[in-house]
Formats: structure tokens, sequence, C-alpha cells
């Protein structure tokens, strides 16, 4: 069975974005009312939203508005108002964001969001569990929440859990912001038995999200191995970024090349065009290597290795700037507040939160229903992949992998017509959801107005 060495684990998107944080200035947002009137001021926004908007807004680009506060809605361009217009913003789920280092609970965006932290008591490394600048954006991104559309990420209601792995940080000083770490087998075990299988006062997590990876393209090495084991054996939908090294063949890394989760890539827009329409050159692509276990060969190119692309770059995100996970020189250049934000960030690392944010939804909704089929990760894989909206040059992408990037609208609108296989029976390999095999049992989404087909 190939192995991946751990001295050096790195982020989905390694140094991509942190050149894009070194080189750009962070930005708060600032008001100008009285402090007297400014809780009634606020109250009388979020009035205005309820009454007039008819829709929440969650996660908001950099493009496309007159600052980088009110660019494009994310929401909007995935179909999460079809799930936030029924009262559904993910509070019937939750969700584990298992990377590096911990989300900040004290940014405007995430206070009282986290409410576990997962990490391995038993490891004195003094890394481990600190909290990171990198996870504060993709938990902003997965489950922020705020007074400000802006604030808010794709599942504002979800119970998020912050689990870390990282042992030590591994980077150039001159760096400031380091992108690489190390763990070590009881790091990573820790943190995904804990949130999968073992649970924290009887409580497992739905969804786990995991923004990290590294080079390993089988899907066949052992800590891959385990965290598809987990997935499969406890019911967990699990979403993984693919990496940032496109546009080869190949590039998907692991633990994003496992059989039973979501790998995600990133989309960006076309010139012009600000619908996040195109694949970005940067994301990571299959076909990937397959490991054959019975001869112990491998065969290149041989399977699809990306399952679903999401916006991935110009975001306005939560910025933490303390001197603590792959923080690891300089200052921290925002006198330790969190009312900081930066602008066109891009990776893999935050498509994947969107993705994971769109499959506390669809839990919640699938919950409140009571039908416990509909919350099964092959059929929130299923319906999120058929429901999923084509992109320009499907024909090239279908090879790699993509169906198209999440239709949240098409999701929520369909009857009990995605047939998955039966849980019972299924291998829970991608290529073995159909969609007309006679045997198999068929879960999706109630809505009278729609037949099945």
């Amino acid at each position: 069975m190939p192995n991946a060495s751990k001295a050096k684990i790195f982020f989905a998107d390694s140094e991509y974005f942190i050149d894009s944080i070194n080189g750009r200035p962070m930005m708060k947002k600032t008001f100008t009312f009285p402090q007297v009137v400014a809780s009634a001021v606020r109250d009388a926004a979020l009035l205005i939203s309820v009454l007039c908007a008819g829709s929440a807004s969650a996660l908001v680009s950099s493009l496309g508005g007159t600052s980088i506060f009110n660019g494009v809605y994310i929401n909007e361009v995935i179909g999460a108002d079809a799930f936030y217009n029924q009262g559904y913003f993910g509070q019937n789920a939750v969700v584990a964001n298992i990377e590096a280092g911990a989300v900040w609970g004290a940014h405007e965006s995430t206070v009282g969001r986290i409410t576990q932290t997962i990490f391995d008591p038993s490891i004195s490394a003094s890394s481990l569990g600190q909290v990171d600048w990198h996870a504060t954006m993709v938990g902003q991104a997965l489950g922020g929440s705020g007074l400000y559309t802006y604030q808010d990420g794709i599942a504002s209601a979800a119970t998020i859990w912050a689990g870390s792995i990282a042992t030590q940080w591994v980077g150039n000083p001159l760096d400031q912001y380091v992108g690489g770490f190390s763990i070590t087998d009881a790091s990573v075990s820790y943190a995904y038995r804990t949130a999968m299988q073992t649970g924290i006062n009887g409580v497992r997590a739905d969804v786990i999200n995991s923004s990290w990876g590294y080079d390993e393209s089988t899907g066949a090495d052992a800590l891959t191995v385990m965290v598809d084991a987990l997935i499969r054996n406890n019911s967990v939908v699990g979403v993984f970024a693919a990496g940032n090294t496109g546009p080869g063949a190949n590039t998907v890394g692991a633990p994003a090349t496992g059989y039973n989760g979501i790998s995600v890539a990133a989309l960006t827009n076309s010139t012009g065009n600000l619908a996040y329409d195109r694949v970005a050159d940067f994301s990571s692509r299959g076909m990937s290597d397959f490991y054959n276990p019975q001869t112990q060969t491998i065969t290149p190119n041989a399977r699809a290795t990306v399952d679903i692309a999401a916006p991935g770059d110009n975001l306005t995100l939560a910025f933490y700037g303390g001197m603590s996970g792959g923080h690891i020189a300089g200052t921290d250049s925002t006198g330790g507040t969190g009312e900081y934000y930066i602008s066109d960030m891009a990776g893999t690392s935050f498509a994947a939160p969107i993705v994971a944010g769109a499959a506390a939804l669809m839990i919640d909704a699938g919950k409140s229903y009571g039908a416990a089929e509909m919350t099964h990760p092959l059929v929130i894989k299923s319906v999120m992949m058929a429901s999923a909206t084509p992109l320009r040059g499907l024909g090239q992408w279908a090879i790699s992998g993509w169906n198209g990037h999440p239709n949240l609208t098409g999701a929520r609108s369909r009857k009990r017509c995605w047939c998955a296989e039966s849980p019972t029976s299924a291998h829970h390999l991608p290529w073995q959801l159909s969609a007309d095999r006679a045997d198999s049992l068929c879960y999706g989404w109630p809505n009278n107005s729609r037949r099945c087909r």
C-alpha cells in the first residue's frame, strides 16, 4: 500500500494564497453611527432584510459590488436561498471542520459559532489546537454568522466543531504566514474518530470538512483509507478540498482521493462574467491513479477524483492576525480585534466549506422530514451531483470528474426520485451510484409539484 511522508503536510491551498495575504492589506468594515443609536440601526437593518429581501444572503465575493463587502452573493450562485426561504439554515446539522488549526471564535463572524474544539489531549506538542488564520477563513465560509450578510457562511445556524491535527508548523519565518505543518498518526486519528465515531456528549458530526491535503494520488495510503472508512462506517458526509496544483491531470491530493467523500474543485469567473462559470486554473484535476490492492499495481489516470466544483476565488473572508497557528513571525496587524477581513482569497480550501455548508442545509431539511434515508451520505452526494449546474466545457471536465457547481434550488425541488444503491449493500464507490437501477432504493427531496423522473 502506498505511504505518504508525514514530515511536511500542506494545506490544500499550499502557498497559493499565502502570497496573497502577504501582499494585500487587511480591511475593516467600519460604521459611522453614534454609539447610542447603533443598536437601533442594526435592529432596523435586520427588520428590513426580513421584510423586503425575502431570503437571506451568505458569503460574498470581493467583486461585483461597490466594496469587497457587497459583491456577488455566493448563496445565490449555489441556490441556497431555496433552503433559506423554507427556514433551513443548518440548525439541525453538526459540522466538524478538521484541519491544521482551530477556527478563531472571537472574530465577529464566528462569535458563539464554535461549540467544541477537538484535538488529542495526550499529545504534548504546543502547536496542537492553536487558533489559525486559515481555519478561521474556512470556518466563516462554512458557518459564520453576524448582523450583516458578508459575515454569514453558507450554513449560518449549523453547530460547528473545530478539530486540529497540526503538531508543528513548517515554513520560512520570512513568509510570516505559512501553510505547512507536521502531523502524527495519533493527532489525525483522534480528531476524525472523535468527530465521526466516538462523538461528543452522545452527538456525532453529520458532516466533516477538511481543507488540507498532501501529495498522494491513489487514495490508498493508510491515512486516507482510515478517514474514508470512518466516513463510510459512520454515515458521515465527508467534504475535501481537491488541492491547488492544477491545471494538469492527476493532481488531486489525499485525503480528497478517497472513495466515500466529496472532492471539491474551485470555480472562478470568466472575463466580464461574475457568475463563477469556469474552473480556476490552479484547481487540481483528475483523472487520478488507481491502486489495486490485490495485484499491488497502480493504473495511471484511471478514475475521476473530483466530484463537484464551487466558488473558490475572489472571496471576502474573516481574518485572524494573531500570533498562533500558521502565523509564525511578524506582528498582529489587527491589534487583536475581530473586525478585519481579507479580499480576493482563492483556493479549493474555501470552495470545500461552501459544499460542506450546502450539505448541512440538505441534512437540516432531511431531518425535518423525519426520513433517515434523506440524510444518508450517498443520498446527499447523489442529489448534489445530479442537480449540479453544468459548466462550460463539460465534455472536457466530465473526464476529470466534474458534474458542475452545486445547485441547491434543484436539489431542494427533487421529489423522492434520486436513486442510489441500498446503504446495506452498496460498495460506496462513486461510479456505482445509479439513477435507474431496478434493485435500488429511491431517495431524495419531497416536493409535490414535481414528478419523479
